[in-house]
């Protein structure tokens, strides 16, 4: 069973831009964790622990993390599997600059 877990996050002010972070738990084990941020032009870090890849754990959790933001969500990545994940849910490509991809996905409903 999977859950997103809402941490306290008071206490973690040295984190910039901090808006919620979120555990991923996949039968009581945590797999990783999503940074949401207040920054315009990159709103989430999604963070799978390397032993937990390859497992379609971001997918998943991706997914949720989209049922929890009620805007269009702004992105930057440059990594692969996470460009795959966007695309997969109708990410457009924005721009790119120094090997970053930036994209929204449009507000969903």
């Amino acid at each position: 069973m999977e859950a997103l877990v809402k941490k306290d996050i008071s206490k973690l002010d040295d984190i910039k831009d901090l808006k919620e972070l979120y555990e991923l738990l996949i039968d009581n084990t945590k797999v990783g964790y999503c940074l949401l941020k207040d920054n315009k032009d990159d709103q989430v870090l999604l963070f799978i622990e390397e032993k937990y890849r390859s497992n379609g754990y971001g997918r998943l959790f991706f997914k949720k993390i989209l049922d929890i933001i009620n805007d269009d969500l702004y992105l930057k990545t440059n990594n692969s599997y996470m460009i795959n994940i966007i695309e997969s849910y109708n990410g457009k490509e924005l721009s790119r600059n120094n090997g970053f991809r930036f994209y929204i996905i449009p507000k969903r409903g």
